[in-house]
C-alpha cells in the first residue's frame, strides 16, 4: 500500500510543522506561514524518498506453515493400525481475494485525480472570469497601485481588473498576477483603496498564491489525510494575517483598518469554488 505508507511518513513532517507553528503563536504571522509552507513542500519530498527507503508495512495476519498444518491434521485423524498410510490430502484452493494494497492504491489514485481535475476546472473558470473583466482605468486606483507597489517592492505590472459582480474581490496569478475588483469600486474612498490595494499587493509580494497552489497540490496527493487539510487551512489564515500586518505596518490605524474590512465584508466575499477559486483556496482576498 504505497499511498498509505507515504502518507504515514508525510504525517510526521506535517505534525512537526504544525507543532512548530503553534510554538510561534507569539511571533509574526509571516513566520508561521513560512514554517507551514516549508512543512507542506517538504512533505512532497516524501514520495521520492519513500520509494528508496524501506516500507513501513506491518503484516495484518500470518498463515500457519503448510507442514505444521498437515502434521496437525494427520495427528488428529484416527487411523487403524493395520491400514496403509493415507496419502497426503490436497489442500482445497483458496478463495479469490482482492488485494488490499491494490484496492487502496486504486482508491488513492481516484481521489487524487478527482482533486486535480476539480482544481483545473475551477482554474479555467477563474481565467475566463479574469479575461472577461476589463482593466480598471480609474486614475486614483492606478496612482495608488503605483505608489503601493513601490513601497511594498512589488513589480508594477500587476493587472487591476474590474468584474461585473459586486461581490468579487481577490488576487490570483504568479507570473502575471491580477487583482479582481468588484463593480462600483471606483466610488470607494482613497483610504479604502489604499487598504484594499495594500492587502492585495502584499499577497502578490509574498507570492501567497503560488505557495497556496503548491500546498493544495500536496493536499491533493494526501487527500485522505486530515492533517493536510488542517495545514492548508492554517496556511491560508496565516497568509491573510501576514498581509493584514503589512497594511498596519504601513501606517494605517488598526481601528480604521478594521472598520473598512467590516464594510467590505458586508458586500464582498472571496470568490467561491464554483466561480473563481481553483479548489477553494488559491484566490486571496
Amino acid at each position: 500500500m504505497i499511498a498509505l505508507d507515504l502518507g504515514l511518513r508525510a504525517s510526521v513532517v506535517i505534525l512537526v510543522a504544525l507543532a512548530v507553528s503553534l510554538t510561534l503563536r507569539r511571533r509574526s504571522a509571516a513566520l508561521r506561514h513560512s514554517v507551514l509552507a516549508a512543512g507542506m513542500l517538504s512533505a512532497l519530498a516524501v514520495a521520492p524518498l519513500g520509494i528508496a527507503l524501506p516500507a513501513w508495512d506491518l503484516p495484518l495476519h500470518s498463515d500457519p506453515p503448510a507442514l505444521l498444518t498437515a502434521a496437525i491434521s494427520d495427528a488428529s485423524s484416527p487411523r487403524p493400525a493395520d491400514s496403509p498410510a493415507a496419502a497426503p490430502a490436497t489442500p482445497p484452493p483458496a478463495p479469490p481475494r482482492i488485494a488490499i494494497a491494490t484496492l487502496a492504491d486504486t482508491v488513492w489514485a481516484a481521489g487524487f485525480l478527482t482533486s486535480i481535475a476539480a482544481m483545473l476546472v475551477s482554474l479555467r473558470r477563474l481565467s475566463r472570469l479574469t479575461t472577461g473583466a476589463p482593466p480598471l482605468t480609474d486614475a486614483r486606483w492606478l496612482a495608488m497601485a503605483g505608489t503601493l507597489a513601490r513601497s511594498l517592492n512589488v513589480r508594477d505590472d500587476v493587472a487591476l481588473r474590474q468584474t461585473e459582480m459586486a461581490t468579487t474581490l481577490g488576487t490570483w496569478g504568479w507570473r502575471r498576477p491580477a487583482v479582481l475588483l468588484p463593480a462600483g469600486c471606483e466610488s470607494w474612498s482613497d483610504e479604502r483603496i489604499r487598504i484594499v490595494l495594500g492587502h492585495e499587493l502584499a499577497h502578490i509580494g509574498r507570492a501567497d498564491w503560488a505557495i497556496q497552489m503548491a500546498a493544495d497540490v500536496v493536499r491533493a496527493v494526501f487527500w485522505y489525510n486530515p492533517l493536510f487539510w488542517l495545514a492548508c487551512a492554517r496556511l491560508r489564515r496565516e497568509s491573510e494575517a501576514a498581509c493584514d500586518n503589512a497594511v498596519l505596518e504601513a501606517g494605517v490605524p488598526a481601528a480604521e483598518y478594521a472598520s473598512h474590512l467590516l464594510a467590505i465584508a458586508r458586500t464582498c466575499r472571496r470568490p467561491s469554488h464554483g466561480d473563481a477559486r481553483p479548489d477553494g483556496s488559491p484566490v486571496h482576498a
